[in-house]
């Protein structure tokens, strides 16, 4: 009889505990911790299910994110609404009014298809312009986008991104430091330094 009711004797809870709570989620828990085997001990469960629920729910609101991009992606795509084949120049809906823009003749097309680009147009000289005008790896996709936009490129086929830009950057100055420290080390050796 003792033994039985020591998990009594642990409940810290006050005689009228139930009737000055105002939550009914409370009282339950409550009235689950006084029976018998305390089915309502909390022992970490509520926090792991906390969490995985907040994981689930971000994931959630990235996925309609991603795929709220990717329909505006493809209503901006869908917005030319006239070929000419004699000029080889597209009618486009620019906001209130339509634009004539010359495009070359393998990106005339009326969808967007979501693939990579595969021609790459950054070169040392490009990389070394950068560089001087201290553009960011960001700022220099903005840049590059709008010159090849403007120059008549369809950018979908182009290798234009801030992650390739900053790789191309690491592995350039990675080989000039090669091709710098070689030659003063002939250098240094004609002149008999080492």
């Amino acid at each position: 009889m003792l033994v039985g009711s020591l998990d009594d004797l642990f409940d810290i809870a006050t005689a009228n505990a139930i009737e000055k709570m105002k939550l009914v989620e409370d009282k339950k828990f409550l009235e689950m911790q006084r029976q018998k085997g305390r089915p309502g001990c909390m022992m970490g469960v509520d926090k792991v299910l906390y969490d995985r629920e907040v994981r689930a729910q971000e994931r959630q609101e990235k996925a309609a994110l991603r795929k709220r991009r990717y329909e505006e992606q493809n209503f901006e795509c869908s917005d030319i609404i006239e070929e000419s084949n004699e000029n080889d120049i597209v009618l486009v809906e620019a906001g209130n009014e339509n634009v004539v823009i010359p495009l070359e003749k393998n990106c005339l097309h009326t969808e967007c298809k979501k693939r990579r680009g595969t021609k790459s147009i950054i070169i040392p000289r490009l990389l070394a312009a950068l560089d001087n005008a201290k553009v960011s790896d960001g700022m220099a996709v903005h840049i590059l986008v709008a010159a090849a936009e403007a120059l008549g490129h369809c950018v979908e086929e182009l290798v234009i991104n801030r992650s390739t830009i900053h790789r191309i950057r690491q592995q350039n100055r990675s080989a000039e430091f090669k091709d710098i420290s070689t030659e003063f080390k002939e250098k240094a050796n004609a002149n008999g330094a080492f």
